[in-house]
């Protein structure tokens, strides 16, 4: 991995795009821009060992966990997701759903 600072315009993106990939332009994290419309949903998944933000920049979105409890999370707030823990992203409303997630792996001490 070289030393280059990288700078990402969010606005440029329409859809759901991954913005940094681990051990290409980036040693541990990785980062994805995702936009929902009305009714759409990231499926139900797992970051396995690794840690998970995500901040809403626009929007409402709802943020299921081990497919029952639920969080709701309005723009510029974000949530903290542990490894091995099941989740999806639903956007219920009719205003477009924009946010940042950001994964890194765990590392044992």
């Amino acid at each position: 991995m070289d030393k280059t600072i990288k700078v990402v315009n969010l606005e440029k993106y329409k859809e759901t795009k991954k913005v940094l990939n681990r051990h290409k332009n980036s040693k541990n994290f990785s980062c994805g821009f995702v936009m929902l419309r009305k009714n759409e949903t990231v499926p139900e998944h797992s970051t396995e060992n690794k840690e998970e933000i995500i901040i809403v920049l626009q929007g409402k979105a709802k943020l299921v966990v081990d497919g029952k409890k639920s969080k709701t999370l309005y723009a510029n707030s974000l949530a903290y997701i542990p490894p091995n823990v099941k989740h999806f992203v639903t956007n219920r409303n009719s205003k477009l759903l924009k946010y940042l997630y950001i994964t890194v792996p765990c590392y044992n001490s």
